[in-house]
């Protein structure tokens, strides 16, 4: 008998082992938990959050179900406004179909929601006057997003490599797009840029394919380089379907803008050698002309967090 005790005590050592693995797969977390930051449980999860003041927090992490499923985030945690959602908080939440975000945010920070590859719709509050860098990054099922009116800067890579994203007005109070913000938007067909725009970065619309017409507002008076860049996507193979425009998918951009305007002189070419000396910025307002290969992209992206 006592020879098989060993053997005995393995086994229930891996039940053991095994049960513990199976209640942590009902569950999954966002990638970046601070583990000194409160908590409260709720019916859809639970959210990690931290005080911005004595009157308000923002959201930190979230952990919920391992399968699929939508969230609403609380309006208040313990008497206080939920006024941001954090840095990461739901960074790489592949389970996530869907979230409804409460009219109490301000502000949604970096990275966000980014790698939530299965969110397909979201609506953003109507207070909401921050977007910030990376914050929708590769939500890649992403077609609809309702945005408020004071939106007033969408941060560097916001929505870059959301390619199923087809169409959506910004803000009239936005002043801002940052860097790459919707670079690589495959399905973006339309978008309205508002009057009072100032400042559109490189690469904001870098390889956005499907994107037909731009007209840009009299106000902007900063472009950065390769900002409206188009080109046919470098997958296509010589025998894919092409027209006497280029590969099939591939749509030639016409810009429009106010006579006179910064953005005639960038686009005409006319500004100073060192603001118009790339490819991009010499893309003709009606012209439909071959260009080189662009330069490599350089920006990079660190990660926002670890696995937990």
């Amino acid at each position: 008998m006592k020879k098989f005790l060993p053997i005995l005590l393995c086994i229930c050592m891996l039940g053991c082992l095994l049960a513990s693995c199976g209640s942590k797969a009902d569950e999954e977390t966002s990638s970046l938990i601070h583990e000194n930051d409160d908590s409260i449980v709720t019916d859809e999860g639970t959210f990690y959050y931290e005080p911005i003041d004595s009157e308000s927090v923002r959201i930190t992490g979230y952990r919920g179900s391992y399968t699929a499923h939508a969230v609403t985030v609380p309006e208040t945690i313990d008497s206080k406004t939920v006024a941001a959602i954090g840095n990461s908080a739901f960074y790489n939440y592949a389970n996530l179909t869907g979230v409804t975000i409460p009219q109490t945010i301000l502000a949604i920070e970096n990275y966000a929601f980014a790698g939530c590859a299965n969110i397909e719709s979201i609506e953003l509050p109507e207070h909401l006057t921050k977007i910030g860098e990376g914050a929708f990054y590769g939500c890649s099922k992403l077609e609809t997003l309702t945005m408020g009116a004071e939106v007033t800067d969408i941060g560097n890579y916001a929505f870059k490599n959301c390619t199923a994203l087809k169409s959506f007005t910004l803000s009239a109070a936005l002043k801002t797009i940052g860097d790459a913000a919707f670079s690589n938007c495959d399905a973006l067909t339309e978008i309205v840029l508002p009057e009072g725009l100032e400042t559109i970065g490189k690469l904001a619309f870098y390889y956005c394919h499907a994107l037909a017409s731009l007209s840009i507002p009299a106000s902007v008076n900063a472009i950065g380089e390769y900002a409206f860049r188009q080109e046919p996507k470098k997958d296509f193979e010589e025998e894919d379907e092409t027209t006497e425009e280029g590969p099939a998918a591939y749509v030639e951009l016409e810009i429009t803008v106010v006579p006179g305007s910064y953005a005639d002189l960038y686009i005409s070419g006319k500004l100073n050698e060192d603001e118009s000396e790339t490819e991009s910025d010499k893309v003709q307002e009606t012209e439909s002309e071959t260009e080189s290969e662009p330069e490599t992209e350089t920006e990079t992206e660190e990660s926002s967090g670890s696995e937990e």
